[in-house]
């Protein structure tokens, strides 16, 4: 090859290393999850699992088995739980949810609650569907409009896939919703 051909080809490889890097992604853009969205009572396929809100309760406390009887919990002021039930396409896996506002708060699973009562805690298996609550403590003015994300627990791969599903509150359901919380929701077993 002549040194011509050596200097334009060289020149043409530099060209499309400098154009190649803008193909590649930074960890943010790898780490952003792709989001697929539904309503209250739809299964929403995420790919590798479908996800469902089955119903929105709201009460001022709930309880959770211990030896021999139930410890109760206090909300602050109310605890928001989002029936829920999933189904995984291939692998067995855990997922757990979040709390999406229409202003792009998020609000995560309260701590007051141990997940072993929770979905978080059950493995969701190909070909069965599990249900389970997943607990929030969140105000009132902010349940109109709000979706559940739910989600792998880790989000270090890249392209992972998230359900957000609508609630399907708006002001007066959000409103009527807190209003009428039960005094007490008993969370069942962990089977």
């Amino acid at each position: 090859m002549s040194r011509v051909g050596s200097a334009v080809l060289g020149i043409a490889l530099a060209a499309a290393a400098v154009g190649a890097q803008h193909f590649v992604l930074d960890y943010n853009e790898r780490t952003t999850p792709l989001t697929y969205t539904g309503t209250m009572g739809e299964a929403v396929d995420t790919g590798r699992f479908s996800a469902r809100a089955l119903s929105v309760k709201a009460a001022r406390s709930v309880e959770v088995p211990q030896p021999g009887s139930y410890r109760r919990i206090e909300g602050d002021p109310v605890f928001i739980l989002v029936e829920t039930s999933a189904t995984s396409a291939r692998e067995p896996m855990k997922l757990t949810a979040d709390l999406l506002t229409t202003d792009g708060k998020v609000y995560r699973k309260t701590d007051k609650v141990d997940i072993t009562w929770t979905l978080e805690f059950k493995w969701i298996q190909p070909g069965w569907w599990a249900s389970g609550m997943y607990v929030f403590e969140v105000p009132a003015e902010a349940l109109p409009g709000a979706s559940i994300v739910v989600r792998l627990p880790t989000a270090s791969e890249t392209y992972v896939p998230e359900a957000e599903i609508d609630l399907g509150l708006d002001e007066a359901s959000a409103n009527a919703l807190v209003s009428g919380a039960q005094e007490t929701y008993r969370l069942g077993n962990k089977s």
